[in-house]
């Protein structure tokens, strides 16, 4: 068995480190095992701005005599970033192509079948039925098969996922081919060419059946000539152009992604986007009002866009602090801000909070007015945590309304303030221990390097963190003797004078720190749910144990050994 293991995320996107795999074995039509099949995994992401796609390959390898292969990635989410899915793709040359779609988010066993190879064959024409030389042509493939519990599924593998199979240009006639090719895949094709509209076959004709036997049959594709939109983007302010601004051209009578372009203005503003095909479009981009352009075939639409204004703002939580959940509950969680109208929930999203709570919005004066009105409002989505039942991740839902909140200045912009999520803290188990310095242990750093560590948190004024501590303080003898380090934290604000007090009557002889600063921070990193709280740290200072009593620890250090 060939294993891949692919650790692209540091960590994954349901905040620990939990791995999935897609585990199977790569077979010809008698279910023999298929030696030096390519295997390769992929993740589709979308653009984040036109939403079209891109893949991204997560690894690949090579089968061996078995055809046996192991796919190891972290574990996606289901919601709150970029990620659409994924994919697991086999191919050998004498073979059709094979895929499995894998959500990432759960492990599957997968069987990839190979069988005889297929062709599908077609030609580019223009409006005289001439051919079109040199015209791009993608295949995407289409099946349908069942679920476990026996229901139809269909299911898309884009030709992205193996350029050299899956995509071609036109010869001197206009023809192209295709190998490779499941028998039982429907095809439909992406055809782009210079001064021609980008064409996606599956709109041609909407019957499965049809669709399938021309793209078999070599019936001739007709691309109509491009229209094009070309313009300007001005500042709201200067009237001078806008370098580099990127936007979308999304159509408006299609939900394919291949209809949408992407899109970024030259220094002067000036823009310049051809491949389209007839009917209404939409301009829209990150301070840009949405514009709508109507396309036709062979013309081209000039158009000017006058971005809108920037304005600022500042959202707190109710104790001060900026809006910003620390730690992130999965990597790249973000507050985002969105612009709500009538029964929009939430909206359209406009930005995110930066680290200090501020975020800026560009607005049309139409927009900003119905937002002093109160006819408008920001909703804010807080990352509050993984739900891991759901397979997805939590968001908070708060409401904003913008009276004296935004200010062309960011420096004199308002403030709005918020509940936060209810959050529990992160456990640290399998973790580095974070810095000593958080917890007001001076010089623990040089004592602890290359030692096991335990680390009490507590509350002086509690019993039960007086009995443990008491209780530890038995043992420490024992327990230096096997080289452990203790030390012990106060967490909670206390007189330090009462501490030491304290401290010599109950003969503790190992240091005790207290949190500076503030204590429920600090608490939350360390992820202390409640008082006492052991921790313990093998000599590399990565977490073996958290929550435990006293009486577990014997076996928890035997386990580090």
């Amino acid at each position: 068995m060939v294993v891949m293991t692919i650790l692209g995320w540091a960590q994954s996107a349901m905040g620990g480190d939990e791995v999935v795999r897609c585990t199977g074995t790569v077979v010809d039509t008698k279910d023999r095992p298929i030696a030096g099949a390519n295997v390769v995994a992929f993740e589709m992401l979308s653009d984040g701005l036109a939403g079209n796609i891109v893949l991204e390959k997560a690894g690949e390898l090579v089968t061996g005599d078995d055809g046996a292969f192991s796919v190891a990635v972290q574990a996606r989410p289901a919601t709150g970033t970029r990620f659409m899915g994924g994919y697991v793709v086999a191919s050998k040359d004498g073979f059709a192509l094979g895929w499995e779609v894998w959500d990432m988010r759960e492990d599957l066993k997968a069987t990839l079948a190979l069988g005889e190879p297929a062709t599908a064959e077609g030609a580019v024409v223009d409006e005289g039925g001439e051919p079109i030389v040199g015209a791009h042509v993608r295949a995407n493939l289409l099946r349908t098969g069942k679920t476990a519990e026996g229901k139809e599924k269909r299911e898309w593998l884009p030709g992205l996922a193996l350029p050299g199979w899956l995509e071609n240009r036109t010869d001197s006639q206009g023809r192209f081919a295709f190998g490779h090719l499941p028998r039982e895949a429907l095809v439909d094709y992406l055809i782009t060419a210079t001064g021609r509209a980008t064409t996606y076959t599956t709109e041609l004709e909407q019957d499965a059946q049809a669709r399938a036997s021309r793209s078999r049959t070599g019936a001739p594709f007709l691309l109509p000539r491009e229209g094009r939109i070309s313009g300007r983007i001005l500042d709201p302010d200067t009237d001078a152009g806008v370098a580099g601004a990127r936007f979308a051209v999304v159509p408006t009578f299609s939900g394919l992604f291949y209809y949408r372009f992407v899109c970024t203005a030259d220094a002067n503003g000036t823009f310049t986007v051809g491949g389209l095909i007839a009917g209404k479009h939409v301009v829209r981009g990150e301070g840009l009002p949405r514009t709508d352009v109507e396309v036709r075939s062979g013309e081209t639409t000039r158009i000017t866009i006058r971005a809108n204004q920037a304005w600022h703002g500042r959202i707190l939580f109710q104790d001060g602090e900026p809006a910003v959940v620390k730690p992130a509950p999965w990597p790249d969680a973000a507050t985002a801000i969105f612009l709500t109208e009538g029964a929009q929930t939430p909206g359209e999203k406009i930005g995110q909070l930066d680290d200090e709570g501020y975020f800026s919005v560009y607005l049309s004066q139409e927009q900003y007015q119905r937002l002093q009105s109160e006819k408008a409002w920001f909703h804010l989505l807080i990352p509050d945590r993984y739900d891991s039942a759901q397979k997805g991740n939590i968001y908070k839902l708060r409401t904003v309304f913008a009276v004296d909140l935004l200010s062309r200045d960011k420096a004199t912009a308002g403030i709005a303030r918020v509940v936060g999520p209810e959050r529990e803290p992160t456990s640290l188990l399998d973790r580095p221990l974070p810095p000593f310095d958080q917890l007001g242990l001076a010089g623990l750093n040089e004592r602890a390097a290359g030692k096991t560590v335990l680390l009490c948190f507590l509350d002086m004024q509690q019993r039960p963190s007086r009995n443990c501590l008491r209780q530890l303080a038995a043992r420490a003898q024992e327990l230096q003797a096997q080289g452990v380090v203790i030390a012990a934290v106060q967490a909670s604000k206390v007189d330090q004078a009462e501490l030491d007090r304290w401290m010599r009557e109950a003969g503790i002889t190992f240091p005790i720190g207290a949190i500076p600063g503030e204590a429920d921070k600090t608490r939350f990193a360390w992820g202390v749910q409640s008082l006492p709280w052991l921790i313990l740290a093998g000599k590399d200072h990565v977490v073996k144990g958290e929550g435990f009593g006293l009486d577990e620890l014997g076996k928890r250090m035997e386990k580090d050994r």
